[in-house]
């Protein structure tokens, strides 16, 4: 399969007429069972018929981090999952003990997750008490202010956080909140 495939069919079932959650039932299944998917790909107008065998996908919300040279380090957070904020926390940590002095966190392709992450994770960088995000809803029991919870790890780190058209929801609240509290800046 390539990046741009678009899946027509699923073992004979068209496509056209259902909605997500009955494609993605027919998608997931046992692991180790086949599927015959029906693909049109990009520049062609005649079908491909693949079949694929389902397993167990664990995919790793930091893809990379490491040292970009000798004081700058990057993460890279696919996803807002849980425990996202433990596992940056722990990059974060592992990259100071490397002498890191700035920090670019990439925020490209993630469609977010957890609002509890988030917030989380801004607490890296953002002391305690901190209000980061505010939801108001037109109903009143729904309106909630997230504040950090904990002390920071680092309030001075120069901070660059990097977003794509693809980066929302927690995404946003991340970018967000660092970009109106002055902690970094935000580029994409």
């Amino acid at each position: 399969l390539m990046v741009g495939d678009e899946i027509k069919s699923i073992d004979n079932q068209d496509l056209n007429t259902k909605e997500d959650d009955e494609i993605e039932l027919l998608l997931k299944g046992q692991p180790g069972t086949p599927t015959k998917l029906s693909i049109l790909r990009y520049g062609s107008e005649v079908p491909i018929e693949k079949q694929v065998l389902r397993r167990k996908i664990d995919i790793d919300i930091i893809p990379y981090y490491g040292m970009l040279d000798s004081i700058t380090g990057y993460i890279s957070l696919a996803s807002f999952t849980k425990n996202a904020a433990s596992k940056t926390t722990k990059a974060f940590n592992d990259l100071k003990k490397e002498n890191m002095k700035a920090l670019i966190f990439d925020l490209r392709g993630n469609g977010g997750g957890l609002i509890g992450e988030a917030v989380d994770i801004l607490n890296i960088f953002i002391d305690k008490d901190t209000e980061v995000v505010r939801i108001k809803s037109r109903v009143r029991d729904k309106n909630a202010i997230y504040r950090t919870r904990r002390e920071a790890k680092d309030t001075q780190i120069p901070l660059v956080v990097l977003v794509d058209k693809n980066s929302a929801s927690a995404s946003e609240i991340v970018s967000g909140a660092i970009q109106d509290l002055d902690r970094g800046i935000v580029l994409g």
